[in-house]
C-alpha cells in the first residue's frame, strides 16, 4: 500500500493489506500478528506517547488504510511539519491554524445534527491533541469575535465522543488529554501507550497491573478489551 506517497516496512504490508475494513494496522505483536485499533468495535483510540516517541508517524501509519476503506478524513496539523502528506488530498481536511481547527470540529459535531444518511466514515486525526486544547481554549477567550467561543468547541469536541459512534464518526487524538474529564476520556476504547510514567498507566490502561515501559524505538502498549498488547509501532516512510 502506498497512499499519500507514505509507505509501509515490507515486512508488514501483507498485514495491513489483509486488515478488516476500519481496523487499521497499527504494529505488530511479538509473535508477529497484526496489532489493530478496530473503530468497528471502539469508537475512539487514544495515542498516549512519550515525546519523540513516535505519535506523529502512528497517526501516518493510520491514516492510509482509513482513507482506502472509504473515510473522509480531517487532520489537526497544529505543528505544521508532520502530516504535509494531506495537502490538497481529495477526501482529506488539513487544518493546521487554530481558526481552520475550529471551523473543523464545529462542522462534524454539526453533521450530528444534521444526520447525512450518507454511510461515509469520518475520522477526525488530531496530533499534538493537548497541544491544540491547550492553544484553543487561550485563542477562543482572546478573540473579540463572539462566534469564537470555548464552551462551544469543547462541547463539540465532547459531542464527537459521546455521540460519534452511532454517526459513523471516529476521533483518533495523540496525546494524554489530561485536560478532559474522565467520563470522555473513557469513550476512547483503545489507548496506544509508550514512554509512559506510573501515574499515566493507572489513569489510561483501565486498572491492569502496571508493567514498566520498553525504551526501545517503536514500542507500545495497545490497551484494549482488558488486555495490554506489547506491540511494535509501525515506522513509516516516504511523505511526511
Amino acid at each position: 500500500m502506498n497512499a499519500f506517497g507514505i509507505t509501509y516496512p515490507a515486512d508488514v504490508v501483507a498485514l495491513v493489506e489483509g486488515a478488516a475494513r476500519y481496523a487499521p494496522v497499527i504494529g505488530t505483536a511479538v509473535d508477529g500478528r497484526p496489532v489493530v485499533v478496530d473503530l468497528n468495535r471502539h469508537a475512539h483510540a487514544l495515542i498516549g506517547l512519550a515525546a519523540g516517541g513516535g505519535a506523529t508517524s502512528a497517526l501516518r501509519a493510520l491514516a492510509p488504510q482509513l482513507h482506502v476503506a472509504g473515510a473522509a478524513l480531517v487532520v489537526c496539523d497544529i505543528k505544521r511539519i508532520g502530516h504535509r502528506w494531506a495537502r490538497g488530498q481529495v477526501g482529506v481536511t488539513h487544518a493546521v491554524t487554530l481558526p481552520e481547527i475550529y471551523d473543523a470540529v464545529m462542522e462534524l459535531a454539526n453533521t450530528l445534527q444534521q444526520c447525512p444518511g450518507d454511510d461515509i466514515r469520518r475520522v477526525l486525526l488530531v496530533d499534538a491533541a493537548d497541544s491544540v486544547l491547550s492553544r484553543m481554549r487561550d485563542f477562543t477567550e482572546s478573540r473579540p469575535e463572539p462566534w469564537y467561543s470555548w464552551t462551544s468547541f469543547r462541547e463539540a469536541f465532547g459531542a464527537l465522543l459521546v455521540a460519534g459512534r452511532s454517526e459513523g464518526i471516529h476521533v483518533v487524538a495523540a496525546g494524554l488529554l489530561a485536560g478532559l474529564s474522565p467520563d470522555l476520556r473513557e469513550m476512547f476504547g483503545v489507548r496506544v501507550l509508550g514512554g509512559y510514567s506510573a501515574r499515566t498507566w493507572a489513569r489510561l490502561a483501565d486498572g491492569l497491573p502496571y508493567v514498566r515501559p520498553s525504551m526501545r524505538p517503536g514500542a507500545a502498549r495497545v490497551v484494549a478489551d482488558g488486555q495490554a498488547v506489547e506491540t511494535q509501532l509501525i515506522l513509516t516512510g516516504g511523505a511526511r
